[in-house]
């Protein structure tokens, strides 16, 4: 049971005319009767007061929202009685969330024989996953001098996916990757692997296997096949999940723009009619989902990356380039969001990407820190500024021969900004398309 406003009001008037007992001590007696009478009368109230149930109160929210977008809480309460029920309901939503409800809960009244609603609005402030807790409903006796609270089972959850960033293909251009440049469709014929299509001057990023030696020694110069496109192939989109992703460039973690660049790759890969899967890796091997073509797909990839987060562990490749060796046995493209520090802390990735390139087109996306650019080339005004300069300039400088040596050891090494990523992964995936390097 617990006391309402009207109950205290009440019981504050009475002490204020008990104060008169130092005219007529006979009040003092009087006061303390109108106390207990009042108390008793509350309990007695409180004993009227509706018995809830979790079939009678009822939350609705959405199952999934957008970051930042509002969306609406709604209570229902469905009063099957005679009796008019006055209500003061406290919901417990996430405290991470940003919400329009009054701190000491929704007030209404629920009439008789009908649905009752009140509403709420919250915001998420980015991805992930949200729970509203328990339910509290006080309803107050007939009087209004007390109320019956009831604790309600009513936990929920809602999941808020990375948003999905616009389409950088245009639809008509990623059907024309799906069918060809010009426009059609070409087949293969079951086990007969690509078909060879043409023959033409080789490029400084071909790989030497599509060299024609014959065609180079008849023509003296290097001369390369083209093949027919297949129809479909497989895109793996590994994440990492360790603690170099957990950095920061201009306020947001490097992870938050990588999971961006990923959904960008995919949504292009399955529009054009690829298979595309998802790698999560930090200091152990985390999700894997196999490549599959179609939009409830891209709806898979972002439920799994809903609720990734950064570790402060160091990653193990030599943990998740293993197990993705062992399950895709298909030369596939593989572009692993990352990023790399020095040659001598990076061994290990480049010795496992080095093995993966020998099966499989690796592609290594980096994010690139603008402000340690700005810092290295900010001419110095003091002693502070010489020492910051330099350290930014060593740390530069061990970043590029890391990602130098992951280019030697066979992949192709994306280095953007945090506005570039998008669109350097994209490109690279259609250039993979248009020469066949699958």
């Amino acid at each position: 049971m617990i006391f309402s406003r009207r109950y205290f009001v009440l019981a504050l008037a009475i002490v204020l005319a008990s104060l008169a007992v130092w005219v007529w001590p006979s009040q003092a007696i009087l006061g303390t009767c109108g106390l207990i009478a009042l108390t008793i009368a509350a309990c007695l109230d409180a004993r009227t007061a509706p018995r809830l149930n979790a079939h009678d109160v009822r939350r609705e929210a959405p199952r999934a929202v957008k970051a930042q977008e509002p969306a609406t809480v709604r209570i229902t309460v469905t009063n099957g009685t005679g009796s008019l029920w006055r209500l003061r309901v406290l919901d417990t939503p996430d405290s991470r969330l940003t919400f329009d409800l009054p701190t000491d809960g929704l007030r209404f009244v629920a009439f008789q024989h009908a649905e009752t609603a009140v509403d709420y609005t919250f915001r998420a402030p980015s991805r992930g996953r949200y729970r509203f807790a328990n339910v509290a409903v006080y309803a107050s006796g007939r009087l209004g001098l007390a109320s019956r609270r009831t604790d309600l089972p009513l936990a929920g959850e809602v999941d808020v996916y990375p948003e999905l960033p616009p389409a950088l293909v245009s639809r008509p251009n990623a059907r024309r990757i799906r069918l060809g440049s010009d426009g059609t469709r070409s087949t293969r014929r079951h086990g007969q692997g690509r078909q060879f299509e043409s023959l033409r001057d080789f490029q400084p990023d071909d790989e030497l296997r599509r060299v024609d030696w014959r065609a180079t020694a008849r023509r003296g110069k290097l001369i390369s096949r083209e093949y027919e496109a297949e129809r479909s192939q497989a895109v793996i989109i590994a994440l990492d999940l360790g603690r170099v992703m957990s950095m920061r460039i201009g306020g947001k973690p490097r992870l938050e723009t990588a999971i961006t660049a990923a959904l960008a790759l995919a949504r292009t890969a399955l529009e054009a009619d690829d298979r595309v899967g998802l790698l999560t890796f930090g200091a152990e091997v985390g999700t894997f989902l196999q490549p599959e073509r179609g939009s409830r797909q891209l709806r898979r990839i972002q439920q799994h990356l809903m609720a990734a987060e950064p570790s402060l562990e160091e990653t193990s490749f030599a943990a998740a380039l293993g197990s993705l060796a062992r399950r895709a046995r298909r030369r596939t493209l593989i572009v692993c969001f990352t990023d790399l520090w020095d040659r001598e802390t990076s061994v290990e990735a480049i010795d496992e990407v080095a093995i993966m390139a020998r099966r499989h087109l690796m592609v290594v996306a980096a994010i690139s820190d603008p402000a340690l650019t700005a810092a290295a080339a900010k001419p110095p005004e003091d002693e502070l500024d010489v020492y910051r300069s330099a350290a930014a300039a060593t740390l530069l400088t061990d970043r590029r021969r890391a990602l130098a040596a992951l280019a030697g050891a066979g992949a192709i090494v994306l280095d953007s900004t945090t506005a570039q990523i998008n669109a350097s992964v994209i490109s690279r995936y259609i250039q993979a398309k248009e020469r066949m390097a699958l």
